[in-house]
Order: structure tokens, then sequence, then C-alpha cells
């Protein structure tokens, strides 16, 4: 007996061989549009009445307004300091130039090497001048011998009395008042070429340090020209420029603190020297700054920052250049609205102002007024780290 045929048939579907049947099953009819939107309308209603009331609550709640960052008053010390810049500089310096015209013949100091007071620094060829020097002393010792038989002349004269006839005995007192009138001269050519000679050694004026050299041995100079530069590092200042509109503030005495380019450690000073009169040029007004202990191994020329402490409150009120508007006025936090108030300041270059007049202390100033108006109602930022 053969197996009968199989027949396959598709996933889901049952048969035998005979015509397949299909049966629909019938889905459940669509709601009508207007009546689904009906049941809609309710929940978007309470919705907005949610929302309305989340609204009111929030502006209950000192949501009417921009948050504003504030500030309360209180009195504290202030001071008004005045940053300027400068160099340190030397308050005894010297540049040596060449008195003549000649040949080096050594330079016995090098770039910062310690010099003693009258130690030569450099020396010329001085061949001429010594020669001229002996020859005037020459001339010197030959007049003193005409002005000694000179005087041994006049003197056998007046010796000889009515014997001498007046002539000659007035010829012998002329002829010694011209030899020592001719001593008294060569002396003096003596003299000056004593101080000629010793234009051809440069010695140190002071005791210091050679800042630099700018001449070498065999070169020829000229009258004015420069040799070497010499300061006492042991008598160091600072010299500052400060603007003339500010300089009025400024005075011998008042505190400072320099900072010296290289040194972690500021030094303690005082204003020294207010100069007379402003540069025309600049507009400034030079000061110098004297150190209260002086810098071990400063050099001359270190950049130095200077704070100038120009005056001291012991309770001031003070507020961020930021809170000013155009006035100058400020806006206070009042009863939740933000009030214009107008406010009297000492100008100063800072960032904060010192508050002469319209304020007091406990007053809540809005620190960043930018697009607030007058009355407008505002609330409290909080505070960093969650502080109201």
């Amino acid at each position: 007996m053969t197996e009968p045929t199989r027949k396959s048939v598709a996933p889901g579907i049952v048969g035998t061989g005979a015509a397949v049947k299909t049966a629909q099953v019938p889905l459940p009819e669509r709601e009508d549009t207007p009546a689904r939107r009906a049941r809609r309308w309710p929940w978007l209603i309470g919705l907005v009445v949610i929302l309305a009331g989340a609204g009111v609550a929030f502006m209950r709640s000192g949501g009417g307004g921009p948050a504003v960052p504030v500030e309360v008053l209180v009195p504290a010390l202030a001071e008004r300091v005045l940053i300027v810049s400068g160099r340190t500089e030397s308050a005894l310096t010297a540049d040596l130039t060449s008195p003549v015209a000649g040949t080096v013949l050594a330079v016995l100091a090098e770039e910062g090497q310690k010099v003693a007071q009258s130690a030569e620094l450099v020396r010329f060829d001085d061949g001429r001048p010594r020669a001229a020097l002996r020859q005037a002393v020459a001339a010197l010792d030959a007049a003193i011998l005409r002005r000694q038989q000179a005087e041994d002349d006049a003197r056998r004269a007046e010796e000889l009395g009515a014997v001498l006839p007046k002539v000659e005995r007035d010829r012998a007192e002329k002829a010694l008042a011209q030899a020592r009138a001719e001593e008294e001269r060569l002396a003096a050519t003596v003299e000056q070429a004593r101080l000629a000679l010793a234009d051809y050694s440069i010695r140190a004026p002071f005791a210091g340090t050679v800042l630099s050299r700018a001449v070498d041995p065999g070169e020829t100079v000229q009258p004015g020209r420069l040799l070497l530069r010499l300061a006492d590092l042991g008598k160091l200042r600072v010299s500052v420029e400060v603007d003339e509109a500010l300089a009025a503030a400024v005075s011998p005495g008042q505190r400072a603190v320099v900072e010296l380019a290289g040194r972690d450690a500021p030094l303690r000073g005082r204003v020294a020297w207010v100069a007379p009169e402003a540069d025309a040029v600049t507009g400034t007004v030079p000061v110098r700054i004297a150190f209260e202990t002086m810098p071990e191994d400063a050099q001359v020329g270190l950049t130095a920052v200077v704070n100038i402490t120009v005056a001291q409150s012991a309770a001031a009120l003070t507020v961020p250049r930021s809170a000013l508007v155009e006035g100058p006025a400020v806006f206070v936090l009042r009863d939740g609205r933000a009030v214009k108030t107008p406010v009297k300041i000492i100008d100063w270059p800072a960032e904060r102002v010192e508050i002469t007049g319209g304020l007091a202390a406990g007053d809540m100033v809005i620190l960043n007024p930018e697009g607030l108006a007058d009355g407008q109602e505002v609330r409290t930022a909080p505070m960093p780290g969650g502080a109201g």
C-alpha cells in the first residue's frame, strides 16, 4: 500500500486537499471624530487650569521679576591704592666721558666690577702732557732764580742808599717786581700742565659698580666720548611716572609696596620725592620711591610695580565699579523693586569705588544693573552654594 501524498499547507491554515475556505474577522468600528474631540476638551481645560495655578503661585513666590545678585553694604577698612610701574635706578650715577683727545693705553675695570673711590679706571697715552709739564717746571725753576737775583739786587741798592743814583734803585725795584710776576705766571703754567696731565687718567669719583664699558685699549677717542658708566648700587631707588590727573594725591612720606622683577617677596618703601613740574610731553609727574630696606644684589633698570597707598579709611562703604550706572547712581533693592539711587563717589582707578553719599550701611545694592529700569520688580538671586 502506498502512503498517501502529503500536501504542504500554509502555516496557520489546516487543510485536507479540499478547497480551502477563509473566514474574515470583522474589525470594531472606528469612533466618530467629533465624538473623540468632545471627550478631549475636558482634559485640555484641566491642564490649562493647572498651569495657570502654577504660574500664579510662581508669581506670588517672588518670581515676578528677574533674579539679580545683590551685595549688602557693610562698613570696612578701605584703602585707595595707586598702582604704577617704573624701574630701579641709583641715586648716585656717573657717565665717565673722555676729557681729552688721545689713545687709550689701558682699561682697568670691567663691567660688574666694584671699584673704590679714586681708583684708576682708564689710562691714556700721556707722553705729550708729561713733556709739557716738565717744560713748564723747568721754566718755573729759571724764573725762581731770576726772582732771587732780583731780590739780591734790590737789597744791595737799598743798602747803598744815597751812594747809588735813584734811577738805579728804581730799576732794581722794577726788575724785582717783574721777576716775581713772571714766577707767578710760570707757577700757574705748571699747575695747568699738572691738571692737564691728570685728565689722561680717569678715576672713580665715588665707590661703586661699573655698569658698562664702552672703550677698549688702543682706541683713539675724542673729548666727550663715553668710556664707562658707574653707579652706587647701595643707593637704589625706584623712579615712576604718575599721570598728572592722579599726581595731586601723591605726597612724600606715603607708604609704598614695591615688587621687583624676578623677586617673590615685595619690599617696603616710601614716596621720597614728587617732581614740582609735570612733563609737558607725556603728561606725567616723575616720582621717586625710596626703599626702607635696601634690596641685596639688585640691578639698575629692573622693572618695578609700585603700590602707593594714597588714602585710608577705617569704615568705608564700597561697591564694585560694575554696580555703577550713569549719574553716578546705583540700583538698590527695596521692597522687591530696583530703585535707582544717586550716589557720591571718590572716582579712583580700582575695582571697587568708595561711596561718600547716597547710601547707608545695610542697603542692598544690585551688582548687575544692566537692563534694569527704575522701579522695576526684581527678586534676589540665590547666593553661590545654594544659599538664599
